[in-house]
């Protein structure tokens, strides 16, 4: 398993490298996407949380404040976050790499419900 946020412009290609050198045949990429607006509340909610901790003495560290250049750097006017597009294309790269590959792009609604925002299976490009 490979957890990170894939923000990185060329993450994708490395990560790919290090599968095809491990010998993967299947990947399956689970991407969690958010709007940017619901990126920074939730960030600062994040923070005021482990910061009241903080101060009523259960949490030695407190919170961890996140800027909010460091969250819009994760996004441009497209509907997916760069770190969903990097997801995408980890999957499309891994397709002709490495073989079968699923992506899964998950959003959570208005209600609370998580939407599909995309679903997308490539067989192994050898087989076909």
């Amino acid at each position: 398993m490979v957890e990170g946020t894939l923000s990185w412009r060329g993450q994708a290609p490395r990560l790919v490298t290090e599968l095809a050198q491990g010998d993967y045949q299947r990947v399956e990429v689970i991407a969690i996407d958010a709007d940017r607006t619901t990126c920074h509340e939730q960030a600062l909610a994040r923070w005021w949380r482990g910061r009241r901790r903080w101060v009523g003495g259960t949490d030695l560290l407190g919170g961890r404040f996140t800027p909010p250049a460091a969250i819009d750097i994760c996004f441009t006017d497209t509907e997916l976050s760069r770190c969903a597009q990097h997801a995408v294309e980890l999957a499309e790269l891994a397709s002709a790499a490495v073989g079968d590959t699923h992506v899964t792009i998950l959003r959570g609604s208005a209600t609370g419900e998580w939407e599909t925002i995309l679903n997308r299976t490539r067989p192994d490009s050898s087989t076909s």
